[in-house]
């Protein structure tokens, strides 16, 4: 189907990209914008303006702040959904709170989209799978091996900022010097560990049924200070045991 677009939208476009919003910026000009295969934003199409649009692979992102999941909201974003569905178009929502807190898995969707869309002929952007190494007191360390434990938490400073989904991590006992390895399955980002402590499962972050009651972010607070959580924010790293310690 032919798409006219409708040209009076034009210079709405044009304001938009002066005024993204913040999470707007935050894709554009730390991925899209670099992104091998061209994206335009404030994109008209037809009767619209698409958040993010690549011709390429026929996708439409659009980010969705609280006023989208209101009644009217949800009826206005499902009769544009359907407009521009009718050009073959495939339209993905993604909620403000997803681009802040998980921006790097949010990166990684939209390239196994890209790369679906366009039947494998994308190339990944070429990075490699990094191996991280990180100290942990005994009692952590037997919790992750014994597979008890499958989150860690830490702060989210510019070491913590490298690891990535897929990348691996090996854990050192330091009391031993035992080591074991581990897959990150996903990051979980918070700006503060009491967001994270409401958030999730406890119980796979180390604590037991015994003692999950008396958790408290304030837990945390002996190895990062409410001054660095506000600095950096905090992060899960979910994972899967690759190699596990043998002992003696």
């Amino acid at each position: 189907m032919q798409r006219k677009h409708n040209k009076q939208l034009t210079p709405i476009a044009k304001r938009l990209r002066k005024t993204m919003t913040k999470e707007e910026r935050h894709l554009w000009y730390d991925y899209l914008q670099r992104y091998p295969v061209r994206f335009y934003r404030q994109k008209v199409l037809g009767n619209y303006i698409a958040d993010f649009y690549c011709a390429c692979a026929k996708l439409v992102l659009e980010l969705d702040g609280s006023q989208h999941f209101k009644e009217e909201g949800l009826w206005r974003d499902a009769q544009r959904t359907r407009y521009l569905e009718e050009y073959d178009l495939l339209v993905v929502r993604i909620p403000n709170n997803e681009v802040n807190r998980n921006f790097r898995e949010v990166c990684m969707y939209v390239d196994l989209l890209v790369r679906q869309r366009t039947q494998g002929t994308v190339a990944p952007l070429g990075r490699q799978i990094v191996e991280h190494n990180m100290r942990l007191n005994p009692s952590p360390f037997e919790k992750i091996n014994s597979g008890q434990k499958t989150i860690e938490l830490r702060l989210f400073d510019e070491k913590r900022q490298q690891v990535q989904a897929g990348d691996k991590i090996v854990f050192t006992n330091s009391a031993t010097g035992e080591t074991l390895k581990v897959t990150v399955v996903k990051l979980h980002r918070f700006d503060t560990f009491d967001e994270l402590y409401k958030a999730l499962p406890l119980t796979r972050c180390g604590y037991t049924d015994e003692n999950v009651d008396k958790a408290t972010p304030a837990d945390m607070e002996q190895y990062y200070s409410v001054e660095e959580q506000k600095k950096y924010g905090v992060v899960g790293i979910e994972f899967e045991i690759t190699d596990k310690a043998e002992h003696p």
